[in-house]
């Protein structure tokens, strides 16, 4: 997978996802970061949108849903409960009627969506939340799902635009180590989403948002952000303290 860089009001499976993600509930500092993002979601491109926590991705989110993405068939799916709860949508596992031990070649062979058939099919944009959790086969088992019954068939992701959030050096997939080796045998350079096989010859735009809304103390940002890439120093943590 390429990430190339720089460059929920709407369709929704639960009814109660409407009140969650009504963006006239959201206020919005639009910067230039989110101004590409809203650009290359409104050309219909697929983009991954990643920063640190606080830079707004959520908050974007349902900006986008309201505005450049009114009207399309959306879906907002993530990889556990709680993410799916957060996000608006449902898990991504009960979305395409996947097992819990779902693999690419059960849906290049025997799978058919248990309850979302006809949404599948009609989808326009999906939007994955909590992306870093999502393992590469699961990434793998989405695209084969929606190649078999997306709008344009035989197409990569069935012709469906995808819109990826999340940042990587938060929450990682969950996968024993047993799991890890079946992946790694399999060909899976990774378990993270990226390594997927359906990404090889895909070129994704990829937009880092930088500014920070929910703190505004720089020594504060400073410290959190020497945690979050692991180079805190002692110093660091006495402040923290």
């Amino acid at each position: 997978m390429k990430l190339r860089r720089g460059v929920k009001a709407g369709w929704n499976i639960e009814s109660s996802t409407k009140e969650r993600l009504n963006p006239k509930k959201s206020k919005i500092e639009i910067n230039s970061d989110f101004e590409k993002v809203l650009e290359i979601i409104k050309s219909g491109e697929s983009i991954f949108i990643t920063g640190n926590a606080g830079t707004g991705k959520t908050t974007l989110l349902r900006h986008a849903q309201g505005t450049v993405l009114k009207g399309k068939k959306t879906v907002t799916v993530a990889p556990t409960g709680v993410a799916a709860i957060n996000s608006g949508g449902i898990t991504i596992h009960r979305f395409f009627g996947f097992g819990p031990d779902i693999t690419p070649q059960e849906v290049s062979k025997q799978y058919r969506p248990r309850k979302y058939l006809k949404e599948i099919g009609k989808l326009d944009t999906l939007i994955i939340d909590e992306i870093s959790m999502v393992r590469a086969d699961l990434m793998d088992c989405i695209e084969k799902a929606l190649r078999r019954y997306g709008r344009q068939r035989n197409r990569p992701f069935g012709g469906v635009q995808l819109v990826l959030i999340g940042d990587l050096l938060q929450l990682p997939p969950v996968a024993r180590n047993e799991t890890k080796q079946v992946m790694m045998d399999a060909g899976y350079p990774s378990i993270y989403f990226f390594s997927a096989k359906c990404f090889q010859n895909q070129e994704i735009s990829c937009v880092e948002l930088k500014q920070i809304f929910r703190q505004k103390d720089i020594a504060f940002i400073k410290v959190l952000n020497a945690i979050r890439t692991a180079t805190a120093t002692q110093a660091d943590l006495d402040l923290l303290n």
